[in-house]
Order: structure tokens, then sequence, then C-alpha cells
């Protein structure tokens, strides 16, 4: 269900995207866990929106997941585009 951009904090973006790429590479929440490292109780609140994360980690997993940094923080997409002003209104939350 598509929500306003308004509504949706960086963590839940951030959140999001994480969840994506991890699921499109077929890794557990474990296995990422264990690899940045991190909790996987803080992974799964980071995938929720529900836990912010520091820099440091946010590079750590765009590295594992083969993502830009920028691809996590919503500022580009996964090709490494600028997104549009209007492909920022809506996120969709699954």
């Amino acid at each position: 269900m598509p929500i306003n951009k308004r509504f949706v904090t960086t963590d839940m973006r951030i959140g999001e995207r994480v969840l994506l790429a991890r699921r499109r590479l077929a890794l557990s929440q474990r296995d990422v866990a264990e690899l940045v490292p991190m909790g996987p109780s803080a992974l799964n609140r980071l995938e929720r929106g529900l836990q912010s994360v520091s820099a440091e980690t946010l590079a750590r997993l765009a590295r594992l997941l083969r993502v830009s940094s920028d691809y996590l923080l919503g500022l580009k997409d996964e090709r490494g585009r600028p997104l549009k002003e209007e492909e920022e209104e809506e996120v969709s939350v699954a």
C-alpha cells in the first residue's frame, strides 16, 4: 500500500531498502547480522524502521548487499541514478 513520503522516516526508507537488497541476494537476517556485524534483533528493527543506523554500519551494509549508501538512503535508485521528485512522493510499504 503506497503511503505519502511525508509520513515516512528516513529510518523506514533505509530499512525497506536493506530488506529488499537482502532478499534479492537471498540472505537471511542472521547471515547479514553476522557479516556486518550487528545483532539479529537490531537488523530486524532496522528493517522495520524502528532503529537508526550509524554511517559505518550503513557503509558495511551497502558493501555486503552490493548497493550504494545513496541507494540505502533513498537518494539514488539501484542503478545509481538520482531519484526524481515524483518518484520520492510515494514509497511502498509491504
